[in-house]
């Protein structure tokens, strides 16, 4: 397989289904057909989607990895902004509210997931949206995965939360809530207690 497959380093899609757990080999999947250039992934309307894009440095370590994302599209035009996607793995909010970015390096031989979220709005438009995501490292050539997002018509209440392998609980990394003096909705007010 890697006789085949030369490049500096090899990206390898996953649905949030198949979580990346071996950081030093190569899954044995992997091996059985070429580095795949395409993910094809179904969700709901007001679903926090995630999935994974896996870094396999192959020649050499790979320094400085960055993921850059289209806008998604539909053929009627509709659109799911590239603002409205994030690697959790270089870019993120800490707890004071300050956004931040991450140098990802992966050493030759090793695996490194690196965790995409999609926010896909309520009022989403149902229908199949394509783009890209590029993973760009200042020392090799930059690669390319097709992204085809089917939206359906269906419903997420809770974002996806109630089921703990959509992992849409990734985005909570990120969130402010909170950090301001105002009551966080759904929540009653503190009040004092009457002295007497």
């Amino acid at each position: 397989f890697l006789a085949k497959n030369t490049d500096d380093y090899m990206v390898f899609p996953e649905d949030r289904a198949n979580k990346i757990a071996m950081t030093d080999q190569l899954a044995y999947k992997w091996t059985l057909s070429s580095p795949d250039t395409t993910l094809s992934l179904k969700a709901a309307r007001n679903e926090y989607y995630c999935y994974q894009l896996g870094i396999f440095a192959n020649k050499k370590t790979i320094n400085d990895v960055k993921l850059k994302f289209d806008d998604l599209k539909t053929s009627n035009g509709d659109v799911i902004a590239a603002s409205k996607i994030t690697c959790f793995n270089t870019d993120g909010v800490n707890p004071a509210g300050e956004k931040f970015t991450k140098t990802v390096n992966v050493a030759q031989n090793a695996v490194q997931a690196m965790w995409v979220g999609m926010d896909i709005a309520p009022d989403q438009a149902p229908g199949l949206y394509t783009g890209y995501a590029y993973v760009n490292t200042p020392s090799s050539a930059s690669k390319k995965v097709r992204i085809n997002l089917t939206v359906t018509n269906d419903f997420s209440a809770d974002r996806g939360d109630s089921i703990l392998l959509n992992y849409s609980r990734l985005r909570w990394l990120n969130s402010t809530l909170g950090l301001d003096s105002l009551n966080t909705a759904d929540y009653t007010p503190i009040q004092k207690i009457s002295d007497s």
